[in-house]
C-alpha cells in the first residue's frame, strides 16, 4: 500500500489571477512525480525526440504532426475501433467516405498534439501572452475571486493541453484530473513531463 504524502502548508492566493511564480511554486508543491526505474532506452528516445521538436518553429511542429498524423492513418492505427465508433454515432448519416475523412483527419489531429506535447512545457510566457487567446476571462476572473475555486469541464478536442497551459500561465494555479491506466500512462508521462 502506497505511502500518502503531507502536501507542505501553502498560503492561499490573495487575488486572481496571481503572480506567475506563485502559481509556478504552487504548482510545483502539489504536482505529481513519478520515479521510474529502468527504461533507459525509451528515455533517451523520448529525450532525443523532444530535442527535435524544441526545434521547430509552430509552423514546423503543425506540419511535422499533421506528417506523423498521415503515418499513423496509413498504419490504419485502430482504424477499426474508430469506424465502430463512427457508426455508432453517425449511422447512416454520413457515408463510408465521410467516415474516412474524419478518422484521417481525426489522426492528423493526433500528431500535432503528439508533437506540441513535448513541446507545450517549454513554451515561453511570451508564446503563451502572443499566440493563445481566450474570451471572457473576466467571468473566470470572478469566480476565483469568490475563493471557491472552479471547475471546468473540457473534453478530448483538438489541442486539449494548451486551454490548461494557458489559465496556468495567465496566474490561476490548474489541477488536471484523468484517468490512467497502465505503465505508460500512469508513470511514464508524468516522469515525461516533471523530469525531461
Amino acid at each position: 500500500m502506497e505511502k500518502k504524502q503531507k502536501l507542505p502548508e501553502f498560503k492561499a492566493f490573495d487575488t486572481y489571477p496571481a503572480p506567475l511564480d506563485q502559481v509556478t511554486e504552487y504548482t510545483k508543491l502539489h504536482s505529481r512525480s513519478a520515479d521510474i526505474k529502468g527504461y533507459r532506452l525509451t528515455k533517451a528516445i523520448i529525450k532525443l525526440i523532444k530535442s527535435f521538436a524544441l526545434c521547430f518553429s509552430w509552423k514546423a511542429a503543425y506540419r511535422t504532426g499533421a506528417w506523423i498524423g498521415l503515418i499513423l492513418y496509413r498504419l490504419r492505427i485502430r482504424k477499426h475501433v474508430a469506424m465502430i465508433n463512427l457508426d455508432i454515432v453517425f449511422g447512416d448519416t454520413k457515408s463510408t467516405e465521410e467516415k474516412e475523412r474524419i478518422y484521417r483527419e481525426s489522426l492528423i489531429n493526433c500528431g500535432r498534439v503528439i508533437i506540441n506535447y513535448l513541446r507545450l512545457p517549454y513554451m515561453g510566457e511570451m508564446f503563451w501572452k502572443e499566440k493563445c487567446r481566450w474570451k471572457n476571462e473576466e467571468i473566470f476572473k470572478a469566480a476565483m475571486n469568490r475563493k471557491k475555486g472552479a471547475l471546468l469541464i473540457a473534453g478530448h478536442i483538438g489541442m486539449m493541453d494548451i486551454a490548461g497551459g494557458k489559465i496556468g500561465m495567465s496566474g490561476y494555479p490548474v489541477a488536471a484530473v484523468g484517468y490512467l491506466k497502465g505503465l505508460v500512462m500512469e508513470k511514464l508521462l508524468p516522469w515525461l513531463w516533471i523530469r525531461i
